[in-house]
């Protein structure tokens, strides 16, 4: 008999080994019809996504109107999902104030989020600079820290 004992990897199938092992970019497995370097055919059918495709945007009226609601464009601009990360970073004082109101609008029947909240309040601010200019709350407030 032998003194030496069987490897406790000797009945594992080699097929789970290669798995783990580093492949040539060649080699990754791509959908059928695509590849790394080559555009995507003209006249194929874009991908299923699992995202509700864009409301379209409604037409022009007739009739002039003057400038929309600006509640209005902000909640269409809340409407469109954030995808970008964007990390603000709150005392603790800052943080207690904004988790007072959630706790508030909830009793009230409006759930939202401090993501949502703090877009809201960024919109907001600015939209008044984009408005007012050097006569905004942003500018009024820097110019002040820095007087």
């Amino acid at each position: 008999m032998s003194d030496q004992a069987g490897s406790p990897f000797s009945g594992l199938d080699k097929a789970l080994l290669r798995s783990t092992q580093v492949r040539p970019v060649e080699a990754v497995v791509m959908p059928k019809g695509e590849s790394l370097n080559a555009s995507p055919p003209t006249d194929s059918k874009p991908p299923k996504s699992r995202k509700a495709a864009p409301r379209p945007q409604s037409a022009p009226s007739a009739t002039p109107t003057t400038r929309s609601d600006p509640l209005d464009e902000m909640q269409q601009s809340l409407k469109t999902i954030g995808k970008e990360i964007y990390y603000v970073r709150v005392t603790p004082d800052e943080k207690a104030r904004i988790e007072d109101v959630l706790h508030a609008l909830k009793r009230r029947g409006l759930r939202t989020s401090a993501n949502e909240l703090g877009r809201i309040a960024l919109n907001q601010l600015l939209a008044d600079y984009e408005a007012q200019g050097e006569k905004s709350v942003l500018v009024r407030i820097l110019a002040r820290m820095r007087a």
